[in-house]
């Protein structure tokens, strides 16, 4: 197995003076959309995981946010690191509840099963049914996200963006009118 390289004193102040400048990239990103980014992050998970989720996006956005290469879009760049966030954590918590579920014999009970469902599940479950870019592009300009923002944080064209958001409010139109 390779040794891990030595980083130098040298490399270690350019990584400290990047993490830095990155942070300071950060708070006034905070400073200006701190309320957009809440509510961005509390439509990809429960709003008791918000704040774990914003705190890792941070952290990330810290640790490879490089100001340096000329960054197009910080914005983007950080919507982008709390949506990886968000996923991480689905994926921690899917894989959590399948190995318990493997353990205790547990099947899940079906909708109908339960009775009547309310607003809240109709939404999610009509969110569900929107591909990755489009849930993310109709969250963000439910958010208020101008179009620019949102092709920013998708990395898509201008056509792209609004084929992605015009098919996601199609999808959820048609099944709230269900």
């Amino acid at each position: 197995m390779p040794k891990p390289e030595k980083i130098t004193a040298p490399d270690q102040a350019r990584l400290a003076d990047r993490r830095r400048a990155a942070g300071r990239v950060l708070a006034e990103l905070i400073e200006s959309d701190r309320r957009r980014f809440i509510r961005f992050a509390a439509t990809l998970v429960r709003q008791v995981d918000v704040e774990d989720v914003l705190q890792d996006a941070c952290a990330g956005f810290i640790r490879s946010f490089d100001p340096s290469k000329k960054p197009s879009e910080p914005l983007a760049y950080f919507l982008v690191s709390i949506r990886s966030s968000a996923y991480r954590l689905h994926r921690f918590r899917s894989r959590r509840v399948a190995e318990v579920e493997l353990i205790a014999g547990f099947e899940p009970v079906a909708a109908d099963e339960i009775g009547r469902r309310d607003g809240l599940e109709v939404a999610r479950e009509a969110l569900a049914g929107l591909s990755g870019d489009e849930r993310l592009a109709v969250a963000l300009r439910a958010l208020g996200f101008s179009t620019a923002e949102i092709e920013s944080a998708l990395g898509a064209s201008p056509r792209a963006t609004r084929k992605r958001l015009e098919h996601g409010r199609r999808k959820l139109r048609e099944k709230f009118d269900q």
